[in-house]
Order: structure tokens, then C-alpha cells, then sequence
């Protein structure tokens, strides 16, 4: 007797529509350029979502990467830094904070940006 190969169905969550508040609204990024960080220096800045959007994600890129480190890149909540924030749940990231340190290199880089991505709320 031929074995019947039983049929499988999808997971109900790929028949949602787009609609659906399960999927990930149209994103958009907000870049700043934080200018040249002089050698054995650092800056920092903050990007912040417009209203009526929060942060998914975000990051700092400085150009010369060699020279240029990353030493802080994280969210933003308001206008206070994910270190001060308490543990367990909060509520969305409005933004996000970062900072380049060419600390110990004698030569600095020409510029760094910080970026977030944004994603509408509801």
C-alpha cells in the first residue's frame, strides 16, 4: 500500500494581512553627522525619532575606523540613556545615542555618524 504523504499547512501567522499590528510598519532612518573627531578626543550626539514613530535599531559609524572606535551606541528613552534605565520592561525608544573616542591614536577622523531607524507607533 503507497504511503500518503500528509499534507502540511502554513503557520496561521503567514495568512495575517499587512495590516495586521504583528508586522513591522514602513521604517525610516534619521542620520546625523557628528563632524571630524580630533585625534586623542571623542564626541557624541543623539538622533531622535519624529513623533509619532520609535526606535528599532540605530548605530555609529565613523569614517577612518582604525582610529575611530565606537565606545557607545545604544538607545535613547526621552532624553535619558539606557544606563539609567531601570531593569525589565520599558516603554519604546525614541531614539538613539552614540559616541566615537579616538583616545590614544594621533589621528583623528573626519567624521562619524549616528543613525536610527524608526518605525511608526500602533
Amino acid at each position: 500500500m503507497p504511503s500518503r504523504k500528509r499534507r502540511k499547512q502554513p503557520f496561521p501567522g503567514w495568512l495575517a494581512t499587512e495590516s495586521n499590528a504583528r508586522y513591522l510598519g514602513p521604517t525610516i532612518n534619521v542620520v546625523k553627522n557628528l563632524g571630524a573627531v580630533a585625534a586623542d578626543s571623542f564626541k557624541s550626539g543623539v538622533v531622535d525619532c519624529p513623533a509619532g514613530y520609535q526606535a528599532i535599531g540605530g548605530g555609529v559609524d565613523p569614517n577612518g575606523v582604525f582610529f575611530g572606535k565606537v565606545s557607545q551606541s545604544a538607545p535613547r528613552f526621552g532624553t535619558s540613556r539606557l544606563y539609567s534605565q531601570p531593569d525589565g520592561q520599558i516603554g519604546p525608544a525614541t531614539g538613539w545615542t552614540g559616541a566615537v573616542s579616538t583616545q590614544g591614536t594621533a589621528t583623528g577622523v573626519t567624521d562619524a555618524k549616528i543613525s536610527v531607524t524608526c518605525s511608526p507607533i500602533g
